[in-house]
């Protein structure tokens, strides 16, 4: 006998009972899936605002002009999931970059980022919500 624990990030939009029929699929019919009586509830996905968009291109273009923005959906490190189910959109729109590859400390032992960043970020969220609240 073996026992195994998949813990599965389900997008915005996806019902767990297709990601729960997916994995019965894949294991084979000699094999228990049984999902967590928690396992994740559907929520939608929050649209791309255009004037989230435009806010966040405006703070990125004003310290790396001409960079693209690509938007992308992440699969975790928020609480987004209690907000949209509430019907609040979310979206990630972070300022903070400049950390060495050598020293990645954002989430670990000793986590800290460098103080350029931490002023990066906070001069990049001014920019966006003062743009987002029209002053």
């Amino acid at each position: 006998m073996a026992e195994a624990t998949v813990n599965c990030r389900i997008l915005p939009g996806v019902e767990p009972k297709v990601i729960e029929a997916e994995l019965k699929r894949l294991v084979g019919p000699n094999v228990e899936v049984t999902p967590d009586a928690d396992a994740g509830r559907p929520t939608p996905v929050s649209p791309l605002r255009p004037d989230v968009v435009s806010a966040y291109t405006k703070a990125v273009h004003a310290r790396f002009p001409n960079q693209p923005i690509i938007p992308q959906m992440s699969t975790g490190a928020t609480d987004g999931l209690e907000f949209r189910a509430r019907g609040i959109p979310v979206y990630g729109v972070d300022g903070g970059w400049g950390v060495s590859p050598d020293d990645e400390r954002a989430h670990g032992k000793d986590e800290r980022i460098p103080v350029q960043s931490l002023t990066d970020n906070i001069l990049h969220w001014e920019s966006m919500i003062r743009d987002l609240a029209g002053k």
